[in-house]
């Protein structure tokens, strides 16, 4: 696995679905991938089947933009609004958003309402 520094290489080889002794003329390539970019986060994930017997994902991960309060402390959220990681405290630096209630790392925000007219 490459590209991987806040994802564990546990969650991506589980998220694979591919098991040591796995045929590799089964491996396919963008199932595993979009399995693995479910992940909170995996941005982009591609993967490359080396024969005989290797199968080598890289990964981007995201990168948080703000920060959400939350009854535990803040949930990590990045550019497109994807809930990433809850962690105690807030983080220096980031961008502090109120008055939502997260759900899950993996998530979406949900899109704002227009105001009805």
């Amino acid at each position: 696995m490459v590209g991987a520094s806040r994802t564990g290489a546990g969650a991506v080889v589980e998220a694979t679905g591919v098991s040591p002794g796995h045929p590799m003329t089964e491996v396919d390539g963008e199932a595993v991938a979009a399995r693995v970019e479910a992940l909170p986060w995996v941005e982009r994930a591609s993967v490359q089947r080396l024969w005989p017997a290797t199968v080598r994902i890289r990964l981007v991960e995201r990168t948080p933009v703000a920060q959400a309060v939350a009854r535990d402390g803040v949930v990590l959220v990045d550019r497109t609004g994807r809930l990433l990681a809850t962690r105690p405290s807030p983080v220096p630096g980031l961008v502090a958003i109120d008055g939502l209630e997260p759900g899950a790392p993996a998530i979406a925000f949900p899109p704002p309402v227009a105001p009805s007219t």
